[in-house]
């Protein structure tokens, strides 16, 4: 397989720094145009094909910053946003085991994912390294790679029954063959809450300790249909309903410690799934990590590290009656180290 991708952009951008009333305010306001030629090669149907694609993007976008008051800021954007797919998306070959009756192919016509994207925030900076924020964010997306599975005889592919020769497939036996083709687009919208704060205002030792976390709800919807057939909805794959990360810490020079939690509800990672189930995808898990470190000189310090401290499994399921697929178990890790700097 190879694939040449080059890209040629432009950008044209204006800058505002003024005051509306007694309130600062900034604003950047631009567009960008960028052309995209792919160049894809690779075996079909046992022939070496090369395969062509170009496309242009204008993505304009506008940033504001306005400050009612003191340390408190208000921000809002607007952007029409692009992501290229995957150098291995784009080849018109693929991969191909007669044992296990898979097939799965690229396509070089893959277009980018494609948004328009709009964020709100307010950010309250309260403190020296304090902050308290909400964040509301809002993407429409007109374009995006999704993967398909059909079962097709070995007959139907086109390929030389010799693959077959030693394996104990047969030309009449049915092949789970995966595509990339390019969705119909959907939706996806939440917000995010922010805080962290070093706890100088505590008493003794205390004074040394600080807050870090953040909590994200995230809702979507996609149609991962062909088109023109019937919508096929569900949820984006790799997106969590609920998330949240929060670590403690503890910092005074020569000793320093940390406590980092985190959280993701259950989501999806494979639609349609394979091997006739309908979705596929990863069930909620719990995650704690630790570490502590001290300062023997100003070069030597020794360190400890726990990962994993809640043993949490692997836990992944298909279809949505969430059969158990994988559960595994990768257990707690204990890391002892030195660490000199010169």
């Amino acid at each position: 397989n190879k694939v040449v991708e080059e890209s040629y952009g432009g950008y044209f951008q204006a800058n505002l720094n003024t005051d509306l009333g007694s309130m600062p305010f900034r604003a950047s306001a631009g567009v960008r145009v960028v052309n995209t030629q792919v160049e894809s090669s690779g075996i079909l149907s046992g022939n070496y094909v090369t395969v062509e694609n170009s496309y242009t993007d204008v993505l304009p976008s506008v940033n504001m910053v306005l400050e009612p008051f003191e340390d408190f800021l208000i921000r809002a954007s607007a952007a029409k946003v692009m992501s290229r797919p995957t150098l291995g998306s784009l080849t018109p070959g693929g991969n191909f085991s007669a044992f296990t009756r898979v097939l799965s192919f690229g396509n070089p016509q893959l277009d980018p994912f494609r948004a328009w994207s709009y964020d709100v925030a307010l950010e309250w900076y309260f403190n020296e390294e304090a902050l308290l924020a909400f964040a509301f964010f809002y993407k429409d997306i007109s374009t995006f790679i999704a993967r398909r599975t059909d079962q097709v005889t070995f007959a139907e592919l086109g390929l030389d029954p010799a693959l077959l020769i030693g394996t104990p497939s047969s030309p009449s036996d049915t092949f789970d063959v995966t595509r990339n083709f390019n969705g119909e687009g959907g939706w996806l919208r939440g917000f995010e809450v922010q805080y962290q704060q070093p706890f100088t205002f505590l008493p003794g030792l205390l004074g040394n300790t600080g807050f870090i976390g953040n909590y994200t709800n995230i809702n979507s919807e996609a149609n991962y249909a062909v088109a023109p057939n019937p919508p096929n909805l569900n949820q984006l794959r790799g997106l969590s309903r609920h998330a949240f990360n929060a670590t403690l810490y503890y910092e005074d020079g020569k000793f320093s410690a940390r406590a980092a939690s985190s959280y993701r509800s259950k989501y999806l990672t494979t639609f349609p799934g394979r091997d006739g189930n309908n979705e596929e995808g990863k069930n909620q898990g719990y995650f704690l990590d630790a570490s502590m470190s001290y300062a023997l000189t100003d070069n030597l310090r020794l360190t400890v590290e726990g990962v994993n401290l809640l043993d949490t499994y692997n836990d992944q399921y298909v279809n949505s009656t969430n059969r158990v697929s994988v559960y595994h178990h990768t257990g707690r890790e204990l890391l002892f180290g030195v660490r000199w700097s010169m």
